[in-house]
């Protein structure tokens, strides 16, 4: 009975360590990519906006699009604008398409997330009631280093996995004169890549913060 709790408890501390990290790396790309700051930024920064033939600001492209991605009713993504009495869709069938795959990657990726996070939960509540503190506080340190490792290899990567992403999950192609490329094409990964490393990095303080309150050093003597 012993050899088999010992068993698993080293289940679950592989189970936390992997459930950890990829909790940290989803999460934070995820967030980053539905608020809206993350847009305005990059179309204020790359000044995209104002080379294109529209009225509509960057600000308020950056509000459609992340209405659009946090939004479970919204089915179809668009932009109008005004042109005398009627209002004019600025997105084409083909990009319009890419932005529904792109919602649903989200979405999948959010759910990943949660179940990660609930993998994390349980994992940790039970070794810490029933497995070793110092294992259990190594596991964590092997979780952070995990998520900072994968940080690591996207960010020197980033363009590449972007293109694999696109041709595996998306496969859309909207053209080379598409508004949506122009808008969120290159560089704009790279903005995400540095938005979500500064929010991994308040992840990470936070559960090293809760880690040091919840796991008190095995002691001998008090």
């Amino acid at each position: 009975m012993e050899n088999i709790l010992k068993k698993l408890n080293y289940i679950l501390y592989v189970i936390l360590a992997v459930s950890i990290s990829f909790f940290i790396v989803i999460f934070s790309y995820n967030a980053i990519l539905r608020v809206p700051e993350t847009y305005t930024y990059h179309f204020n920064d790359s000044q995209v906006t104002y080379n294109l033939n529209t009225k509509t600001s960057g600000t308020e492209f950056s509000s459609e699009i992340c209405s659009y991605l946090n939004s479970p009713l919204k089915s179809e993504f668009q932009v109008y604008e005004k042109n005398g009495k009627f209002n004019d869709p600025l997105f084409e069938k083909k990009e319009v398409e890419v932005m529904r795959k792109a919602k649903k990657i989200l979405t999948v990726s959010a759910i990943a997330c949660f179940l990660f996070g609930i993998s994390s939960i349980f994992s940790y509540a039970y070794l810490l009631k029933n497995g070793s503190r110092s294992k259990l506080k190594r596991t964590n340190n092997v979780a952070i280093a995990l998520a900072v490792l994968m940080q690591m290899a996207i960010s020197l990567n980033v363009d590449a996995i972007r293109k694999v992403i696109y041709k595996l999950f998306i496969g859309v192609s909207p053209g080379k004169e598409s508004l949506l490329i122009e808008l969120i094409g290159t560089p704009f990964e790279a903005v995400v890549s540095v938005f979500a490393t500064i929010i991994m990095a308040i992840l990470i303080g936070i559960f090293v913060y809760i880690n040091k309150k919840l796991i008190k050093d095995e002691r001998i003597f008090y």
